[in-house]
C-alpha cells in the first residue's frame, strides 16, 4: 500500500511539472481568473521587449545611479521608522524602478526570512509573480505603499507598471514562466 501511494504521489508530481510547459514568449500580462483585474485594461508586452538574460536590463543590487545616495539613505531611515526594531544597517534595498520621486523596490532585512512560494500580485492589468512571500514596495515622500495602493493613489501609471514588469522579468527571468497568459 505504501508503495502504491508513493508511486501515485510521484506520478502526480511528475505530471504537474510536465504540464507546466515551456515559458510563454510574450503576451498579455493579466490573470483572467482574478476578478480584481477584470476592471482594468490588459497591457500587452511584446515578446521583443521581454529580456532573455538576467542583468541586461536591471541589476536589482546596483541602483546604477538611478537613486541618489541621500534618497537611498532616507528610504532606509523611513523603513526603520516604520519598524523600530530594525536598524538602518540591517536594511538592503533592491531597486526595481524609479518614476520621478516614486521608487519601487524590494526591502531586504538582515535575518528576515520569507516563505518560498510562488504568489502573484495583479495591478493595473499586469501580473507580477514572486518566488516568495515578499512583494515589491513603493516609497514616495517618506511613505511606503504596496504596488496596488500606489497605483490606486495615482503614484504609478499603467505605463510605469509596464516598464516595471519589463525590468522585473529582465532581472528575474525564471519567474516569467509562471505568468498567466490568456489564450
Amino acid at each position: 500500500m505504501k508503495k502504491l501511494l508513493a508511486c501515485l504521489l510521484l506520478g502526480a508530481l511528475l505530471c504537474g511539472c510536465a504540464a507546466a510547459g515551456p515559458a510563454p514568449q510574450g503576451g498579455v500580462l493579466a490573470d483572467p481568473t482574478n476578478a480584481s483585474t477584470m476592471d482594468t485594461p490588459n497591457v500587452t508586452i511584446p515578446t521583443a521587449t521581454v529580456p532573455k538574460n538576467p542583468g541586461l536590463n536591471v541589476d536589482p543590487y546596483d541602483p546604477d545611479d538611478k537613486v541618489p545616495e541621500l534618497t537611498e539613505q532616507r528610504i532606509r531611515q523611513d523603513y526603520c521608522k516604520t519598524y523600530p526594531n530594525i536598524t538602518v544597517d540591517q536594511v538592503r534595498l533592491r531597486f526595481m524602478g524609479a518614476f520621478g520621486s516614486v521608487y519601487v523596490m524590494f526591502v531586504d532585512v538582515k535575518g528576515m526570512m520569507y516563505a518560498e512560494v510562488i504568489n502573484t500580485e495583479n495591478v493595473g492589468g499586469i501580473q507580477f509573480v514572486y518566488s516568495c512571500s515578499q512583494h515589491m514596495q513603493v516609497w514616495h515622500e517618506g511613505e511606503f505603499y504596496s504596488l496596488r495602493l500606489a497605483y490606486d493613489a495615482g503614484l504609478l501609471t499603467t505605463e510605469n507598471l509596464r516598464q516595471l514588469a519589463i525590468d522585473y522579468y529582465g532581472a528575474y527571468p525564471h519567474l516569467w514562466q509562471y505568468v498567466a497568459v490568456p489564450e
